[in-house]
């Protein structure tokens, strides 16, 4: 994905990618932990770092 492609993407659906890559990888094995990770707006607590990054 380039960085322009990654820009027109929202947090919310990049939040949602993230969580379904970990899933896939086995390293969110609980509901709780998953909601968390869903839940929480990771770019709000990195503002010096692009989107897709954070």
């Amino acid at each position: 994905m380039t960085t322009d492609a990654v820009s027109l993407q929202s947090p919310d659906r990049l939040r949602a990618d993230m969580v379904a890559s970990l899933i896939e990888r086995g390293s969110i094995q609980s509901p709780q932990v998953e909601a968390a990770f869903a839940k929480v707006p990771r770019h709000r607590f990195a503002l010096e770092a692009p989107l897709a990054a954070a």
